[in-house]
């Protein structure tokens, strides 16, 4: 069966409606309250450009609750949006903290993740402490590459990241070397970054 036949085409459309179906079944009542507020919507991710501080309160009151690895996904994805700030990055970073050992390995990675995501697109210094946190924790691995890029939007704390960063920017991984060499270059360490042809130096200080 190809990917353009019809059979395979039916079967994706029905895969899509099933997991809408199981997207907003996962929390009906968030709907509800959303459309009441004046936004009727399918999904979380249409509010980027319409939401409202009632919008906020409403994600912010259902954020804890959700445990569906897509909704909670959008959820936290619209805590970066212009009308939540400044109090939608804290309630993402702050679920990090919410995680568990009894959260399904899916939904820890989407949280992981997407906070990684709001705190990178974000500038707030209360955020700071945790994300350098994160961002120097090997335990993490690969995964705390949009930490280590967060660090260059706090250009006051250079110095506290700078070791932090270039140790990223010596690992293996490219991914993590290519996230802290632009954190570094952002933060004016340009020159040291390019000293090296392969983007990975040790910091002298």
């Amino acid at each position: 069966m190809t990917e353009n036949s019809p059979e395979h085409l039916r079967r994706a459309a029905e895969n899509s409606l099933a997991a809408l179906r199981e997207y907003r079944a996962a929390a009906p009542g968030l709907f509800v309250e959303l459309a009441a507020a004046g936004h009727p919507v399918e999904t979380v991710n249409e509010l980027w450009d319409s939401g409202t501080p009632e919008v906020l309160d409403i994600l912010l009151e259902w954020l804890p609750k959700v445990t569906n690895p897509a909704l909670k996904m959008d959820i936290l994805a619209m805590l970066a949006a212009k009308w939540a700030r400044p109090r939608g990055p804290r309630a993402a970073a702050a679920e990090l903290d919410r995680l568990t050992p009894e959260d399904s390995p899916e939904l820890v990675e989407v949280v992981q993740a997407t906070v990684g995501s709001v705190m990178s697109s974000v500038t707030d210094k209360s955020l700071y402490p945790r994300i350098l946190e994160v961002a120097g924790d090997p335990s993490w691995a690969n995964d705390r590459g949009m930490y280590v890029l967060a660090l260059g939007r706090y250009p006051a704390m250079r110095e506290e990241s700078a070791p932090v960063l270039f140790e990223a920017l010596a690992e293996d991984e490219d991914y993590l070397a290519s996230q802290a060499a632009r954190a570094l270059i952002k933060l004016g360490y340009g020159e040291q970054v390019l000293r090296d042809a392969g983007g990975r130096v040790s910091h002298q200080g």
